[in-house]
């Protein structure tokens, strides 16, 4: 199989080191203002010496990105002078060091950015009551002013009791609701695709788990392969821990990368993969001629396909394995063949559609014969477009075709998240806090896309689709009627999802929105009160998992910027504000909580059980401290 590569530049990204007090007259201080000139100073100071005297604080790393890596800050006299990342052991494969990335490297820039909102903001134009009171359509172009924590909390109330009373919990809407809002209203729900795609829709019911075509294996296992294949999957950018140094340690011991993408993105070009280019939503036809293909091959040349794997693990693939209750005398490798339709699937027919040369499929199909050691690694790229229902079965079945499932160098399975590269159970996991369990009085999930459109009609039918992330469910006929408020918590809903312009009309056209922000990203923007939130670096510090064999434990670095709250502390207000009893959503302080995640953390022993990681109990206290 020829490579076809692309030059593709990449421009990194390092993060630096910057006071505490990150305001645009010690940025300008530092050469950063648009008046700066690199000949006006021969060198640049930092504004404390992090020589000596310094201490390093184990510092979080919260970019979604799948995992949390190892940071660490020095800190000095109230400032952050120096960063690094994990350099408690000295690296090797078997116990490899958990090294941030750039976008850690840049978390400074993120709590001290000079760009970050501190006090609470109203827009000018708005007042509570509904109607013409809220200017709607000056969202996004009002002026903003400063208030009080006490004036925000006030309004902001007064407009969540009229909401509420008014239209009940389906007057809101939220994409991510926590404990407070479950408390206070409730909300309607907003789903969309997220990072499955269409994958979780109906895979459960054939015995597939729900987001993944089965667990692959550790990476241990990757050097004993012949082959692994990373279908629309590149981890290099888009996995947490260190699933390319495991890769690369394969790649060193012999084993051949393949990449199916439209891309030859970072992954392939780290790993010398060859590439099938295949277009953009066209993953079935290309897959079906590779099952074609494995036939054919198999017919005339033998040692391909692993009939006996088929025959005694696999139901429906042809006329021998039908199951005895089938209500359908129909077969895959019939429909293959063309039995059906008259259509055989060959790489020729699959060709128009996924652009992938017909020779590039017969070789990829030899590749996945059952005398190769080859792993099928997954992502999900391919299946976040329409269409692609089928993908997770059709996964399977080149996997089970080969017989690439329960042995050593064999696997077929995903290539995601934080177990990319390496699945198995957990080794260590963190431990939770024991907080009350909220429920939303609003069980109804609404379409990202088609949300807007229930807002801007005021109300309307459409399918619930509340549980379709994990699994599939019958399509319940649902109608709302108005939505008038909007909640924004952790999400950045307005800029990620579909249908924005509508989304934007949407936000314009409700009597209140209100939004908890770091920065004025385009939810604040388009808002009416933002409440500004601490970064994690303000915070008393967590205990979060990276990988299946590490948990990090970091702390507070510093005091909260500005009044920055945490999402406790303004939903504690913000039930206060409502006359309720902020103990029904948060019944701890946020240091229990944390003491609570460190304690119930667990290890898996030599029996391979999982129990206690410390050798007794940390003392807890119901009322923290």
């Amino acid at each position: 199989m020829s490579i076809q590569s692309k030059n593709i530049s990449r421009r990194g990204f390092l993060g630096a080191s910057a006071a505490v007090a990150a305001s645009a007259a010690l940025l300008s201080a530092t050469g950063c203002s648009a008046e700066a000139s690199l000949d006006a100073a021969d060198k640049h100071e930092l504004p404390v010496d992090p020589a000596e005297g310094g201490e390093w604080v184990a510092a979080a790393c919260w970019h979604n990105c799948g995992g949390r890596c190892m940071n660490k800050v020095m800190v000095k006299d109230g400032a952050v002078v120096r960063q690094k990342t994990d350099d408690t052991h000295e690296d090797s494969p078997d116990y490899p060091q958990q090294r941030g990335c750039v976008r850690g490297k840049a978390q400074q820039q993120q709590c001290f950015g000079a760009d970050r909102v501190l006090y609470p903001l109203k827009r000018k134009g708005w007042k509570p009551g509904g109607g013409e009171n809220s200017n709607g359509q000056m969202r996004g172009k009002d002026e903003w002013e400063r208030i009080s924590w006490d004036e925000a909390i006030d309004l902001a109330c007064q407009e969540i009791k009229r909401i509420s009373d008014e239209y009940g919990p389906t007057g809101f809407y939220c994409k991510s609701p926590d404990a407070s809002i479950n408390v206070m209203c409730g909300c309607v729900r907003g789903w969309d695709t997220t990072s499955h795609g269409t994958y979780t829709l109906g895979c459960d019911m054939i015995g597939l788990p729900p987001t993944d075509c089965g667990k692959a294996n550790d990476r241990f296992d990757l050097k004993n392969a012949d082959y692994i294949i990373l279908y629309s999957s590149n981890p290099t950018w888009s996995a947490a821990g260190t699933p390319t140094y495991y890769f690369i340690q394969a790649k060193e011991a012999g084993v051949k990368f393949v990449t199916v993408d439209p891309l030859y993105n970072a992954t392939a070009q780290t790993l010398d993969a060859d590439w099938v280019p295949v277009r953009n939503g066209t993953d079935m036809s290309f897959m079906l001629a590779v099952a074609y293909e494995m036939l054919r091959l198999d017919k005339e040349e033998g040692d391909i396909v692993d009939w006996d794997f088929i025959h005694k693990y696999t139901v429906g693939f042809d006329a021998e394995s039908m199951p005895a209750d089938a209500k359908l005398n129909e077969n895959l490798m019939d429909y293959l063949l063309g039995v059906y339709d008259g259509v055989p699937k060959t790489p020729e027919w699959a060709e128009p559609f996924c652009g992938v040369p017909p020779e590039q499929v017969t070789e990829f199909a030899r590749i996945l014969g059952k005398n190769n050691k080859t792993m099928l690694l997954h992502n999900y790229g391919m299946v976040r477009c329409n269409g692609s229902e089928m993908i997770p079965q059709m996964l399977m079945t080149l996997g089970a075709m080969g017989g690439h499932m329960g042995k050593s160098g064999h696997a077929c399975g995903g290539n995601y998240h934080a177990n990319a590269g390496n699945y198995g159970p957990n080794l260590v996991t963190a431990g939770k806090a024991k907080t009350p369990k909220t429920k939303n009085p609003c069980s109804t999930g609404v379409r990202q896309p088609q949300l807007y459109d229930i807002i801007l009609n005021g109300g309307g039918s459409f399918y619930d689709v509340s549980n379709s992330y994990g699994s599939f469910h019958e399509p319940i006929p649902t109608t709302l009627g108005p939505i008038k408020g909007i909640f924004h918590v952790t999400d950045a809903t307005l800029q990620t999802s579909l249908h924005q312009k509508a989304g934007i009309e949407a936000h314009r056209a409700v009597d209140f929105v209100l939004t908890r922000a770091q920065f004025m990203t385009t939810n604040a923007l388009f808002s009416d009160i933002v409440l500004p939130v601490t970064t994690e670096w303000e915070r008393v510090g967590s205990v979060t998992s990276c990988n299946r064999e590490f948990v990090y434990c970091y702390s507070q670095v510093t005091e909260p910027l500005g009044e920055a709250k945490t999402d406790q502390e303004i939903g504690t207000l913000l039930l206060e504000g409502m006359g309720m009893d902020p103990t029904l959503a948060y019944d701890t302080s946020e240091k229990q909580q944390f003491f609570e995640q460190i304690s119930g953390c667990k290890v898996m022993g030599d029996n391979g059980k999982m129990g206690p990681s410390l050798p007794s109990p940390i003392p807890i206290s119901r009322n923290g401290g």
